[in-house]
């Protein structure tokens, strides 16, 4: 019996130092080795530690060598189950602008496993919410205000549920 109850506070216990004592920065080297395979480079960034992930000042994405991404500072959250990064000021390519409309401000995608991959957007044109099908290569999202989009309009589609914003990638 008394095993029994030490399982679970070995695994709790297990787990918040397998948080605290993570090697962020190898793990960022590792995602970033990773993606450099399929042509996408992080290039330009300072890469500092904190609690359960890393930050990355002022990096630059490329893809294909052609650069498709600015930003003033990616927070990349990893924990065993909750995975995001938070995106500050980014400056997107003519490309990437048309999939991405106006400044924005800040973009959160988070990711759960079984959960998929969820997005948040502020940006001048208002906020945003939705998700990222990446097997579909889609983003869908829905503006957060119930009235008319304004400045949206123009990029939205109207259903029966009301205004939705959906690309292609």
């Amino acid at each position: 019996m008394r095993l029994v109850k030490l399982v679970p506070l070995f695994l709790v216990l297990f787990s918040v130092a397998l948080i605290l004592f993570m090697p962020g920065r190898e793990i960022y080297y590792y995602i970033e080795k990773r993606i450099f395979e399929n042509g996408i480079i992080v290039d330009s960034e300072e890469v500092s530690e904190k609690l359960a992930g890393v930050v990355l000042e002022h990096p630059a994405v490329l893809i294909d060598g052609a650069e498709v991404m600015d930003a003033e500072r990616v927070s990349i959250t990893m924990l065993l189950v909750y995975n995001r990064v938070v995106i500050v000021k980014p400056v997107f390519s003519r490309v990437l602008g048309s999939i991405l409309p106006g400044k924005t401000e800040r973009i959160v995608v988070t990711y759960i496993p079984f959960m998929g991959i969820s997005m948040k957007t502020e940006s001048e044109l208002g906020n945003m919410s939705g998700y990222i099908d990446p097997i579909n290569r889609t983003i869908h999202l829905e503006p957060d205000e119930s009235e008319e989009p304004g400045g949206l309009k123009s990029y939205l589609i109207k259903s029966e549920k009301g205004w939705y914003y959906e690309r292609n990638y």
